[in-house]
C-alpha cells in the first residue's frame, strides 16, 4: 500500500500545473473576447447590414403592409426586404407580379397596375429573376399576368452577385465574417442610433412627400424628383459608362438560353410580359459602333424571336421611331413615370 501510495503521489507531481499567472491572463483573455464578440454581435443585429434575422427588413415591411413610405435613405439590403415581403404575401394572389431591376420597380399603382406585387431589386440579374420567381412559388403567390425586364447585363459574362443575399448559407458567413473580423462599416454604425422616423415615414405624416423618394405598398418605386442639371449628368455619365454593361463585350448564349427556358416553363403557367425599358437615345447616337451597344440589340432580337406563346414584349432598347422625348427619361436608363403610364403600357 505505501509503494502504490508512494507512486501515485510521484505521478501527481509529474502532472504539468498551468502557471497562475499565465491562467489567469487567459481568463482576462477570454472575458475580453467575450466582451468584445458580444458587442461586435449586438452591432451586426441592429445595423442596416444584418441579413441573419433581418430585423430592419421585418420592421420595413411590416410598416409598408400599412402605408405608402417615404423613404429619406437606403433602409437594408433590398433583396432581404423582397424576401421578407414575400414572406408575408404567401397564399396570395395578385393581378399583377413584377420581377426584375429597378427598370421594372416604376410599374405599380402609380403607373397604371393595380392589385400587383412588386419584387424588383436595384441592378438585378439573371439569377435575382429566377430566385425571386421561384420564391414567390415556394410560398404559394400567385397572379393573372407576370412582368418581367429583360436587360442585357443578364447575359454578359460576370453577373452582379448581390442575389446571394438571398442564400440562407451565404447570410450565416456574412454575419460571421462581420461579427468575428469586426468588419463593421462608419455608415451602418451611424445607423444604429437612428429612430425609424428618420429613415422614412408613412406618406400621411409628411407635408410634401412629392420631394422624396416614395416606396408604395405594392412594392413599387417614385423617384425624388431630379434637377434638369443632374439629369442631364446623369445621362452623360451613362452613356459614357455603360452601367453593367461595361464589360459586354461578349453575350453569354448559355445565358440566354436560360432565360428563354424560363420563359417557356413560366408562360406554360401563366401570361407573361416581357418589357424592354428603353435607353436614352444619346447611347445609340453616340456609340453604335461598339461592340457592348450592338450587343444590348442582339440581346433585344433574341429576345423577341423566343417564338412562345403566351407571352407578351412591349417596348424597345433602342426607340428609333422617336416615341420617347428626352424629357421622358428620369436619366440615362431610367425613364420616367409618367412615360411609364403614358408609353410603356401592357395594352
Amino acid at each position: 500500500m505505501k509503494n502504490n501510495s508512494d507512486k501515485n503521489g510521484i505521478t501527481d507531481s509529474l502532472k504539468p500545473t498551468l502557471n497562475p499567472s499565465i491562467k489567469r491572463f487567459f481568463t482576462k483573455l477570454s472575458v475580453f473576447l467575450w466582451i468584445l464578440y458580444s458587442i461586435s454581435t449586438g452591432i451586426y443585429l441592429f445595423t442596416d447590414e444584418n441579413r441573419l434575422t433581418d430585423r430592419n427588413a421585418k420592421l420595413f415591411v411590416s410598416d409598408l403592409s400599412q402605408n405608402d413610405l417615404v423613404v429619406y435613405q437606403p433602409i437594408c439590403e433590398e433583396r432581404r426586404v423582397v424576401f421578407q415581403r414575400i414572406l408575408q404575401c404567401r397564399n396570395r394572389h395578385f393581378k399583377y407580379l413584377f420581377i426584375g431591376s429597378s427598370r421594372i420597380m416604376q410599374f405599380g399603382k402609380h403607373t397604371g397596375y393595380e392589385n400587383g406585387l412588386n419584387l424588383g431589386v436595384s441592378g438585378a440579374g439573371l439569377e435575382d429573376v429566377l430566385i425571386a420567381d421561384s420564391l414567390r412559388k415556394a410560398y404559394g403567390i400567385t397572379c393573372d399576368t407576370i412582368m418581367v425586364d429583360f436587360n442585357p447585363w443578364y447575359v454578359k459574362a460576370k453577373t452582379d452577385e448581390r442575389y446571394l443575399q438571398y442564400n440562407g448559407f451565404e447570410n450565416v458567413k456574412h454575419a460571421f465574417k462581420h461579427i468575428f473580423m469586426f468588419d463593421h462599416s462608419l455608415n451602418n454604425l451611424k445607423t444604429i442610433p437612428l429612430s425609424k422616423d428618420s429613415k422614412y415615414q408613412p406618406i400621411s405624416k409628411v407635408n410634401n412627400p412629392e420631394s422624396f423618394h416614395i416606396k408604395n405598398q405594392d412594392g413599387s418605386t417614385i423617384h425624388k424628383p431630379i434637377s434638369n442639371k443632374k439629369r442631364a449628368l446623369e445621362i452623360e455619365h451613362f452613356v459614357k459608362g455603360l452601367y453593367q454593361m461595361k464589360k459586354f463585350d461578349i453575350m453569354q448564349l448559355d445565358r440566354m438560353d436560360v432565360f428563354k427556358s424560363w420563359v417557356k416553363n413560366t408562360s406554360t403557367q401563366t401570361p407573361l410580359v416581357i418589357v424592354l425599358s428603353p435607353f436614352h437615345p444619346l447611347l445609340f447616337n453616340q456609340r453604335i459602333t461598339d461592340q457592348r451597344v450592338k450587343n444590348i440589340l442582339i440581346s433585344e432580337q433574341i429576345v423577341r424571336n423566343c417564338n412562345v406563346s403566351n407571352i407578351q414584349v412591349i417596348g424597345t432598347f433602342y426607340d428609333r421611331e422617336g416615341k420617347y422625348l428626352d424629357s421622358d427619361f428620369y436619366d440615362g436608363f431610367h425613364i420616367t413615370d409618367e412615360a411609364v403610364r403614358t408609353k410603356l403600357r401592357l395594352y
